[in-house]
């Protein structure tokens, strides 16, 4: 019997990106990408709404922080 599974997954994100060049990237161009991608992931729901705490994920790059979350199925 085999002990092996696969599983294939089709999934959509969205990603917003912040370059941050060798010296960094300022901190409130990473605010605003927060921001934007909240409020594209609130959508209709009230502004009172949050988003779960890994919705959102960060990715540290080497010219870049990536904030990624995946589109939900329709």
């Amino acid at each position: 019997m085999a002990e092996w599974s696969r599983t294939e997954r089709v999934v959509e994100y969205v990603e917003y990106r912040v370059p941050t060049g060798p010296l960094g990237g300022a901190w409130n161009q990473l605010q605003q990408a927060i921001n934007a991608d909240v409020a594209e992931l609130r959508g209709e729901r009230t502004a009172e709404w949050e988003p779960y705490d890994d919705a959102i994920r960060v990715f540290p790059l080497d010219d870049a922080v990536v904030l990624r979350f995946e589109k939900p199925t329709t």
